[in-house]
């Protein structure tokens, strides 16, 4: 009876590995496949600004915005069942994404001059860009106290709806021949809202019941902006290099477009780091439950 037991709980991680890292994977190719068929079909300029576009939304979206996701995961699987302090940790998980949410916009607005040069004079980007960020951190939110309770079927419910989304638009535009940029674009920025409010919805009943709950705040500000820096660094070392030579190389755009594609297939194998992350960090947490929340190591990250 134990080793059928045992048996059946690795089946199951064994299923939600295949989940997470699949619709992790998917989501990741389904952006790549879109670049590709905006390169096909594009111009070297149109191709250069989509590929910035696509890294952008990388920086101040995901290297803000997703620091909130680590820390909730970490913060609501060390919580463990105990609802009150879920409660307070969500309460605070929303609030701290909002305040990064309000930096990225504010990064956005700030970098107008540049992204415009970027973008090739095309302001419907820079709007997209902006616009796109609410979405990007709602799906962060919820992604994380998924993880952190290893409900895995619907965090990776959201990626494979945020992957489909972009297929969608990257094949429909490539069929129909699209040459506007922000039509390539606007999937990539609707992606996440469209995969937060399917999965979402479902959950809100649940989501408001844990919220009215309250509780003591189980996480540390501290740490999550050492992951914010972190994170928007490693963002930044990898997607802002093909962003600046674009703004540099306006008058010859294939220089920028060869350079982008180069640098957007040497960081594929960034692409494993997430599924790890979700599937390992909930463990890490859950396991330490009496001896504290784990903290991260600032100074040995910041290092690396």
């Amino acid at each position: 009876m134990v080793t059928s037991s045992l048996g059946s709980k690795r089946l199951r991680n064994w299923v939600s590995a295949v989940e997470v890292s699949g619709s992790q994977f998917a989501f990741a190719g389904t952006g790549y496949l879109t670049l590709v068929l905006a390169g096909r079909t594009l111009d070297a300029a149109g191709f250069a600004a989509i590929t910035s576009f696509y890294l952008l939304l990388n920086v101040v979206g995901r290297g803000l915005c997703a620091a909130s996701e680590l820390e909730l995961t970490r913060s609501v699987a060390h919580a463990g069942h105990e609802r009150a302090r879920v409660s307070g940790v969500c309460r605070a998980g929303i609030k701290h994404t909002a305040a990064m949410l309000a930096l990225a916009i504010a990064i956005v607005l700030a970098s107008s001059p540049l992204l415009d040069r970027v973008f090739g004079g095309d302001s419907v980007l820079v709007a997209l860009l902006a616009l796109s960020l609410p979405g990007m951190a709602a799906s962060h939110v919820l992604r994380g106290p998924l993880a952190g309770t290893r409900r895995y079927h619907p965090y990776a419910a959201t990626f494979a709806i945020e992957a489909a989304v972009i297929l969608l638009f990257g094949v429909t535009l490539a069929v129909l021949g699209t040459t506007d940029v922000w039509w390539w674009a606007l999937g990539l920025a609707i992606g996440p809202l469209v995969a937060t409010v399917v999965v979402g919805v479902p959950l809100r009943h649940a989501a408001r019941r844990v919220l009215s709950i309250g509780g003591p705040p189980d996480s540390r500000v501290g740490e999550l902006a050492a992951a914010v820096v972190i994170l928007a660094g490693t963002q930044a070392v990898w997607n802002l290099p093909p962003v600046l030579l674009t703004a540099r190389t306006t008058d010859t755009p294939a220089i920028a477009a060869g350079f982008a594609a180069a640098a957007l297939i040497l960081r594929i194998p960034m692409l494993l780091f997430p599924a790890v992350q979700a599937l390992a960090l909930p463990v890490i947490a859950g396991r330490s439950r009496s001896r504290g929340l784990p903290q991260v190591r600032v100074g040995l990250l910041a290092g690396l």
